[in-house]
């Protein structure tokens, strides 16, 4: 019996990034495919509007948090945050973490490390 090795599809340019930053993880394939139609700089856009956008979508449980896919398209991470979304110290209780896993709305390191990279902020 031959054994057939399956390589998937490697993940767009940053896509990974964006993925593991927005809080609803549905249609991921339609979002790869909105994100393949964005220029670099629209991602990078996208990268950091998701980080900025993430805590007022989880403030509501994900209740007004639209798909990836739809938010990208409308160029979404262009828009103003409410005022209320304006980061405090005590914005975010993490919640407990599960073994290996980053615990819910927290932002893996590699992830804070390639924001601030964008925005400039060392």
């Amino acid at each position: 019996m031959n054994v057939v090795a399956i390589n998937p599809e490697p993940e767009p340019d940053g896509f990974a990034a964006f993925w593991c930053l927005w809080p609803k993880h549905v249609a991921k394939l339609d979002a790869k495919k909105a994100w393949a139609h964005m220029t670099a700089d629209q991602q990078l856009q996208a990268i950091v509007g998701a980080a900025s956008w993430r805590p007022v979508f989880l403030k509501d449980d994900l209740k007004f948090c639209p798909h990836a896919a739809t938010w990208l398209r409308g160029e979404r991470y262009e828009d103003e945050l409410p005022d209320d979304a304006r980061p405090t110290s005590s914005a975010h209780v993490p919640f407990a973490k599960s073994e290996g896993l980053p615990a819910r709305g927290e932002i893996p390191e590699s992830v804070r490390a390639m924001i601030r990279k964008i925005t400039g902020k060392a």
